[in-house]
């Protein structure tokens, strides 16, 4: 027969336990363990001493309810899967930890739905403020994020939302009408395009590389392009329809996320270097494919920086000027 063992359980040091082994009100080791000038510095030391010794962990709950403030800062990305994401996480988490304060991440996998479901969740749950990369989807955000301070990086869910929101961005109409300009120089005359059905930042990138087109003389044709909601198969879809019906020699691509679908159906198909390509975000492994490409480097550390700064400074003066900061980009061409 199985004998239970009696496991004595420790009990939570409360402010009360940590007052009465110190001998003092429970006030008076409160305003010592918030290093209050009101006591004197030997006293809260000693206060400090003793409650490390009996292991005390303030209540931060109480502690927000009380400050209104939780020191934490809601983040949403629209794919956790894309490597700009991961970088752009890295800068907004070193520059949360440098302040003191601590991110809570959704990631939405482009869907309108579970964006609306963790604005509401984050909303409740009282962060001091939200970080977002829209997926586009949602009309309401003033309803959803109600009075708590917002900041939008990488994309917005609409141009309006620009006067409405601090934004970091990446410029994308200049960067990607640079990047349609290598192609065109390169002497491409049908580039095709396959972007994102809804991202507003796909929307400027398309806007940028029909301006180059239309630069240098060449027919900014909407059968040129194609749009795609991430999944493969309508990458598929949006690839087969410009090389079948639209005779492209060259293709740019919205992102690294569907630059890597397009390349995996392109060497199914034996086509993979019969196109000069074009895409947002390089990565390192870029350099070692045996493809002719022209990459966008965006700025992506420093936007994650530049988001935090910009939300702290928002939930500081809630009343300054609404700011849209865009970074610079870098091309890498191996052609």
């Amino acid at each position: 027969m199985l004998q239970m063992e009696e496991v004595n359980m420790a009990k939570h040091v409360t402010l009360a336990d940590v007052a009465k082994r110190v001998g003092m009100a429970p006030s008076t080791v409160s305003r010592a363990l918030r290093d209050s000038p009101r006591v004197t510095p030997a006293t809260r030391a000693r206060i400090h001493q003793i409650a490390e010794d009996m292991n005390f962990q303030p209540n931060t709950l109480a502690q927000s309810i009380r400050n209104q403030q939780t020191d934490t800062i809601g983040i949403i990305v629209s794919n956790i899967l894309n490597p700009y994401f991961t970088e752009l996480l890295r800068g907004i988490g070193d520059e949360l930890a440098l302040s003191g304060k601590r991110m809570v991440l959704f990631n939405t996998d482009e869907q309108a739905a579970k964006e609306t479901r963790f604005l509401n969740a984050l909303t409740g749950q009282m962060v001091d403020g939200l970080i977002i990369a829209s997926t586009g989807g949602i009309d309401n955000y003033d309803k959803l994020t109600q009075t708590t301070p917002t900041v939008f990086v990488d994309r917005v869910p609409n141009a309006d939302s620009i006067h409405h929101y601090d934004a970091v961005l990446t410029d994308n109409p200049v960067a990607t009408r640079d990047l349609t300009q290598r192609l065109i120089d390169a002497g491409s005359k049908r580039i095709g395009f396959i972007g994102s059905q809804v991202a507003f930042s796909a929307i400027e990138r398309l806007n940028g590389y029909q301006q180059a087109l239309t630069d240098n003389g060449l027919p900014a044709k909407r059968n040129l392009t194609r749009q795609t909601d991430y999944t493969p198969a309508a990458t598929a879809k949006a690839l087969n329809e410009l090389l079948q019906q639209e005779k492209i020699d060259s293709l740019i691509v919205a992102d690294s996320v569907i630059l890597s679908q397009v390349m995996k159906l392109l060497k199914q198909q034996g086509k993979l270097d019969a196109f000069k390509l074009g895409t947002f975000d390089y990565l390192s492994w870029f350099d070692y494919l045996d493809v002719d490409l022209v990459a966008v480097q965006q700025s992506t550390y420093a936007i994650g920086h530049a988001a935090v700064t910009t939300l702290l400074n928002r939930i500081a003066t809630p009343t300054a000027p609404i700011t849209t900061q865009r970074l610079p980009v870098t091309l890498h061409q191996n052609f």
